[in-house]
């Protein structure tokens, strides 16, 4: 007889399950992902900030370099398409 496996106390990771994505719709989902961060960072930026240092976490943004597969504030994501 086996012992029983004890039930693991980690708490799940957050995370989003998506269905299989085309190409261009992982780009659309990363670009919206990307423009909804910066608008978080925009409205409560100082905010998170201070809450990060009261947390002695590192607050900085973590948006990936700007290349060309990225929208610009002025673009829609429906300017992919």
């Amino acid at each position: 007889m086996t012992p029983k496996k004890r039930p693991s106390r980690r708490r799940p990771h957050a995370g989003l399950r998506l269905p299989p994505l085309t190409p261009r719709q992982a780009l659309l989902v990363q670009n919206l992902l990307d423009l909804a961060l910066a608008a978080l960072w925009r409205a409560h930026g100082p905010a998170i900030t201070e809450l990060l240092t009261d947390l002695k976490a590192p607050a900085s943004p973590r948006i990936p370099p700007s290349d060309s597969t990225h929208l610009t504030p002025h673009q829609s994501a429906l300017d992919l398409f």
